[in-house]
């Protein structure tokens, strides 16, 4: 009778607990099923797999990449940290012991220690491109415009796929790279002050490794100013005149970045020199408040408000036409508009005066003939297409 009791109780079980899968599956899975079965009713079940499961494709993708560069940096450090021999001439305090014991466990679990974090940081950089993995895709295999910005020569295919993924890479890749660079750090920093307690150097290998994670946080750095330049394309300061950089951002804010940019290299330059041969302190400071100087300059709104109020504001038509110009070449290109005549202003008919600034209207001329159509093709004529005046030209859109 108990066994009966026993099977009854585990047939129970087993009903409810199949139930409750039934439910769950009912409540996840029936709009994947019903959309599965849409787009084969369609003939595009490829696609929906393909949709399904492109941003795992993205992030196994770049956390691979992202691991072997991190995993690469810690394997690099492990062949410095705890090879050389270093006697204790004295009773090792409790920090010194410790530190031992931690380098002891790392020299012998290196290599799952290495793997584990690397893949850690690796997703963790990549998981933002997972919840991008349409603009990803998109960075990787969308074409060529075959149009450029004005500008900077850019095709624009960079600012609508390019450029967004890489600010959205930056700040990942620069806290990823300055928490290795912290890290490696302190296990160089205290192998190197026990290494001196027996008058022995820290190995060169090791500085060279610091002085390449140093490198890579600079480059980082600058490439973050380039694209700051790029974004210049999109600064609103001079509507409603025209959209994008005038004579203040391409004359004052992007000499600037290049300069933020040089001084940036400089301080990289003298900060690795400095490492390595622990000279060059007095040109590090320097280069270092030459920085700060160009980032005040190119962060604060004193320079080119002054510039905009006392060099643009009061010729401005002669300081902007350029930019002017160039706005008015893009929105052409974007809406197809590259067939357009430009003519200078005739608004008179043969044989009569009129002023200069005379637009006679499309259906009658001043020498009262009817035309037959507004949309006259003859540009010697004033009653020919629409006209577009400006105090330089009048443009005629065909």
């Amino acid at each position: 009778m108990s066994r009966l009791r026993r099977w009854l109780i585990i047939l129970a079980a087993t009903i409810l607990s199949l139930g409750l899968l039934y439910v769950v599956f009912a409540l996840l899975f029936t709009e994947f099923v019903v959309d599965l079965w849409w787009f084969q009713s369609l003939g595009y079940g490829f696609y929906f797999w393909q949709r399904l499961l492109y941003r795992y494709v993205v992030l196994v993708g770049f956390s691979l990449l992202f691991f072997l560069i991190i995993f690469a940096n810690f394997w690099g450090a492990r062949q410095f940290v705890g090879r050389a021999p270093v006697a204790e001439t004295e009773p090792a305090s409790g920090l010194r012991r410790g530190y031992r014991r931690l380098v002891e466990y790392f020299c012998r679990q290196s290599l799952t220690f290495c793997l584990l974090f690397s893949l850690l940081v690796a997703v963790f950089v990549a998981f933002p491109l997972f919840l991008h993995w349409e603009e990803a895709l998109l960075y990787v295999f969308a074409p060529a415009a075959g149009l450029q910005d004005p500008f900077f020569g850019r095709d624009v295919s960079y600012y609508l796929f390019s450029l967004p993924i890489y600010q959205l890479l930056l700040q990942e890749l620069l806290l990823a790279v300055a928490f290795i660079f912290l890290g490696v750090g302190l296990l160089y920093w205290r192998e190197s002050r026990l290494l001196a307690g027996q008058g022995l150097p820290l190995p060169w290998g090791a500085k060279v490794h610091l002085s390449l994670l140093a490198g890579l946080i600079f480059l980082i750095g600058a490439w973050f100013f380039i694209l700051h330049r790029h974004q210049v394309v999109y600064d609103p300061a001079n509507m409603p005149l025209f959209f994008g950089p005038g004579f203040t951002q391409m004359r004052v804010i992007v000499p600037l970045l290049w300069l933020a940019i040089a001084l940036l290299l400089a301080v990289a330059v003298s900060f690795i020199y400095f490492l390595l041969t622990r000279k060059g302190l007095k040109i590090l400071w320097l280069a270092v408040a030459l920085f700060l100087l160009a980032l005040g300059a190119l962060y604060s709104p004193v320079l080119p408000s002054l510039v905009q109020k006392y060099i643009v504001a009061p010729n401005r038509i002669v300081r902007e036409r350029s930019f002017i110009a160039r706005h008015i070449e893009a929105t052409l290109a974007a809406y197809d508009l590259a067939r357009v005549e430009t003519t200078t202003p005739s608004a008179h008919c043969p044989g009569t005066s009129a002023p200069p600034n005379f637009r006679p209207p499309c259906a009658t001329s001043r020498c009262g003939k009817r035309k037959s159509s507004p949309r006259f093709s003859g540009t010697s004529s004033p009653c020919a297409p629409t006209m577009i005046s400006s105090p330089w030209t009048w443009t005629a859109i065909w």
